[in-house]
C-alpha cells in the first residue's frame, strides 16, 4: 500500500478546508444575528427619542370649548314623559402654538341630574352633530347645533321636578360634548375627548316655555381625554 492511501485512511487527518468554512458558516450566522439587533436597537432609540422629543419639545394642549349661549324650549313635563328642544352655541379653540386640530365626529348629549344626585344623570337626548371645522394654531371657530327629544320617559318623580323648577324659574341641566380628533401634522392617532358643562342653568319668566341661560352661564367646559369607547356612539 502507497503512502497517498495510507493518508486517506488515517482516521486522524483533519479536514481544515471544511472546518474553516463551517466556522465561516456560524460566524456570519451570529454576525448577521447581531447587525438585525443593533439596527432594532437604534430604531427603539430613535423612536423612544421622537416620542420624548413630542412629550416634552411640542407639548400637545388638549382642545379645548365654551359654551356660548343656548336656549330650552321645555313643550310638556307632564305626567312621566319629557319634551324638549335645545338650541346650543359654543366655542372650539386650538390652545396650541404649533400643531393644528382637525375633528372628525360630534356627539352632543343632554342629560337631567336630579337634586343631589351622582354621575351623570339621566339621559335626555343625543344626536350627532356637525363638528368644528380644522383648527390652525391659537384659532377658534363657533358652532351651532339643535338637540330635541320627544315623549321621553323618564318617570314621574323627574319629570314633576323639571315642571317645578321651571314653575320657580330655573331648570339645569348637563351638557355633554362626545367625539374624536387628531393633531394635523403631528404622528399620532385619532384620540377620543368629552367636554363636559354641568349644571347649565337655564332662566325662565313666568309663563314662558323657553328658557336661556342664566347670566354668567357662559363658560368653558371641562375637558376629558378618553381611552374607552363611548356608550353614546354605540
Amino acid at each position: 500500500m502507497d503512502a497517498h492511501a495510507q493518508d486517506n485512511n488515517n482516521p486522524r487527518r483533519i479536514n481544515w478546508r471544511g472546518t474553516i468554512a463551517k466556522w465561516l458558516k456560524i460566524i456570519a450566522k451570529w454576525w448577521g444575528a447581531i447587525a438585525i439587533l443593533s439596527v432594532g436597537a437604534i430604531l427603539i432609540i430613535v423612536l423612544a427619542v421622537l416620542i420624548l422629543f413630542k412629550q416634552v419639545v411640542i407639548k400637545p394642549l388638549d382642545p379645548e370649548f365654551r359654551l356660548q349661549s343656548a336656549t330650552v324650549s321645555l313643550l310638556n313635563t307632564s305626567a312621566a314623559e319629557f319634551t324638549a328642544t335645545w338650541h346650543v352655541k359654543f366655542i372650539a379653540v386650538n390652545p396650541n402654538h404649533k400643531l393644528n386640530i382637525s375633528y372628525n365626529s360630534m356627539r352632543a348629549a343632554m342629560f337631567y341630574k336630579a337634586n343631589n344626585s351622582d354621575g351623570n344623570g339621566v339621559l335626555l337626548a343625543t344626536k350627532p352633530v356637525p363638528p368644528p371645522s380644522a383648527l390652525s394654531p391659537k384659532a377658534e371657530t363657533t358652532r351651532s347645533f339643535r338637540v330635541e327629544t320627544a315623549s321621553a320617559y323618564v318617570g314621574e318623580d323627574l319629570a314633576k321636578e323639571i315642571s317645578e323648577g321651571r314653575a320657580r324659574g330655573s331648570v339645569s341641566f348637563v351638557l355633554r360634548l362626545l367625539g374624536t380628533f387628531k393633531y394635523s401634522s403631528y404622528w399620532t392617532d385619532p384620540r377620543k375627548f368629552e367636554a363636559s358643562c354641568d349644571r347649565v342653568e337655564f332662566g325662565f319668566s313666568p309663563g314662558n316655555s323657553t328658557g336661556a341661560l342664566t347670566l354668567g352661564q357662559s363658560r368653558a367646559c371641562g375637558t376629558d381625554l378618553r381611552s374607552g369607547k363611548f356608550c353614546l356612539f354605540d
